[in-house]
């Protein structure tokens, strides 16, 4: 699997480069101009902060030698490979929620983690692909229908972080019993159709073609409506919009993601 170490390692290297290059030329010194209002002193703090982004860069280009190393055909740990692509997973996940994927680095990030996970293990078979993305979005599924139902017999916890709101507060949305039932229904549904998609239970008519147009809907959802929810929404202030961007879409991404490949 050398040649998803090597895409593993040429991530690593773009990000180093960029983020060097590009921070020091949009951030960096354009911080270091501005007027300063740090405690430090500038003689300190200036190249403190200058060498603390730089560092950055250094300790991938030592992560993107580690994995040239092993794409060469040399033994390399395989808790270490992990440990690297656990590392490019979770940075690309912290930059795509934090900046509601505005900067590429995100999607840089992931291509590298998930090169270098196939890398070191091998891609698995396509049977346990499906399986496991099958399972994981039907039991998603179930979750969130089971939450509807709480809600819709009255239950309140996590309401106010559910329904969108304007700035000052008022609630675009009401959603009555009836609407959180039949949310709960469909939730259900997409929950077996997926399932049976992935082959884990008993075959179910289109299920196949109606997972990828649930997976279609969840990647309408993390595109947004352009105003208070999705990843180019405007309104970010609200307790909502703050939850959608950490939570709600990129988890409907991942629904989107998991329910076409159930789909195969």
């Amino acid at each position: 699997m050398t040649l998803w170490l090597t895409v593993a390692t040429a991530m690593y290297v773009i990000l180093a480069l960029a983020h060097s290059w590009l921070g020091e030329r949009d951030v960096v010194r354009p911080l270091l101009r501005a007027s300063w209002e740090i405690g430090l002193p500038r003689g300190f703090a200036a190249p403190l902060l200058r060498w603390a982004w730089h560092l950055t860069s250094l300790a991938w280009v030592a992560a993107a030698a580690v994995l040239a190393w092993a794409a060469a055909g040399h033994a390399v740990p395989t808790p270490i490979l992990d440990v690297l692509a656990g590392l490019a997973l979770v940075s690309g996940a912290v930059i795509g929620v934090a900046l509601r994927g505005a900067h590429p680095a995100w999607a840089v990030f992931v291509v590298g983690g998930l090169a270098c996970l196939v890398g070191a293990h091998g891609w698995p078979s396509s049977t346990a692909v499906r399986g496991a993305s099958g399972a994981t979005a039907a039991i998603v599924l179930l979750a969130l229908g089971a939450l509807h139902v709480y809600w819709a017999a009255g239950g309140r916890r996590g309401t106010n972080a559910v329904v969108p709101t304007r700035a000052d507060g008022t609630a675009l949305l009401r959603p009555s019993t009836l609407a959180s039932l039949a949310v709960a229904g469909l939730l259900f549904a997409a929950a077996v159709l997926v399932a049976s998609a992935a082959e884990l239970g008993p075959r179910v008519p289109w299920a196949r073609a109606l997972s990828l147009l649930i997976a279609a809907g969840f990647t309408a959802r993390l595109v947004g409506d352009f105003r208070v929810a999705g990843l180019f929404k405007r309104e970010v202030r609200t307790p909502f919009a703050r939850w959608d961007s950490m939570l709600f879409s990129p988890l409907c991404g991942a629904l989107a993601v998991a329910c076409a490949v159930a789909a195969g």
